[in-house]
């Protein structure tokens, strides 16, 4: 079971890496980028929070990674262009539609 208190971890990482003069990130924005799939019915990716620098690698069989993907809300996103990135532009990422 994936920590309940993420969005704490979020934080701590952020004021370690910008101290006060960067704002809290908005953890309501939630990504989540699918790297490999079908491995003995698991699912890798990359859960991402507000900005590719707060990104956790992971994997979940099938059924729990649809339940993390409806828990949490996220947006499902696939490598594409430069510059289309949902996140701020950081990365090779797209909004899946």
């Amino acid at each position: 079971m994936l920590c309940a208190n993420w969005h704490r971890y979020c934080i701590v990482v952020c004021k370690a890496k910008f101290g006060d003069k960067m704002p809290l990130p908005d953890i309501t924005q939630r990504y989540v980028r699918v790297t490999r799939t079908g491995v003995n019915g698991f699912v890798e990716f990359d859960f991402i929070v507000s900005d590719e620098d707060l990104t956790v690698e992971l994997i979940l069989p099938e059924a729990a990674f649809d339940e993390f993907c409806t828990t949490n809300s996220v947006t499902v996103i696939r490598n594409l262009d430069v510059g289309s990135s949902p996140t701020k532009g950081q990365g090779l990422l797209q909004t899946v539609k």
